[in-house]
């Protein structure tokens, strides 16, 4: 387990959600570490559910935080570029990610291409439904959920989460909710450092 930083969450009770999903969360990997490792892939397809729900909801609340505090904006987006954010309509977890690539929100250059991966997430959020009405493949969750899909969601929120206060902080004298403990070993410990 670590503490990421919250102090880029703009809506106090959105954050408060997120802690609470969080903990939720850590929850379920105090059980998954009890299991053997062939009960342990019953968890993984709750627990990388919450993980892109938490993914985003953060991508959501930075999207109101450009749209709404305007008092306090966004120190390292310019205005007439948070103008030009907020002025597009963004309502789904695909939308936010496309503006964020379109943005370049998330500006890291490296070996992962985090838009991709949160693409990735985002498909894996998707199927939450049991029926899978658009016939989408594989059809088989057990080839879906796996440990390596899970993983992968973990670095990716874990990457969001470190990027953001270091790039998005809100001022020293705003409120912040409760830093966002993980329940997974850091999978990147010196990104962001």
């Amino acid at each position: 387990m670590f503490v990421v930083h919250s102090g880029f969450i703009n809506n106090h009770k959105l954050g408060d959600n997120i802690v609470s999903n969080l903990e939720s969360l850590n929850r379920f990997y105090e059980h998954l570490d009890m299991l053997p490792p062939a009960h342990r892939k019953a968890y993984y397809k709750p627990a990388t559910i919450l993980i892109g729900s938490v993914l985003e909801a953060v991508l959501y609340d930075f999207y109101q935080r450009v749209k709404t505090n305007i008092l306090e904006g966004v120190p390292t987006i310019p205005g007439s570029r948070a103008r030009e954010i907020s002025s597009k309509k963004r309502e789904r977890f695909k939308g936010f990610i496309d503006g964020f690539r379109e943005y370049g929100i998330i500006d890291i250059t490296w070996h992962v291409n985090i838009y991709d991966r949160m693409l990735k997430v985002k498909d894996l959020r998707s199927r939450f439904h049991i029926q899978n009405d658009k016939s989408e493949k594989p059809l088989e969750e057990e080839k879906i959920f796996t440990f390596k899909a899970l993983q992968e969601s973990e670095e990716t929120l874990e990457i969001v989460l470190k990027f953001m206060p270091g790039v998005y902080r809100r001022p020293p004298h705003t409120k912040h909710v409760s830093d966002f403990k993980l329940p997974w070993a850091e999978h990147q410990p010196d990104f962001m450092k």
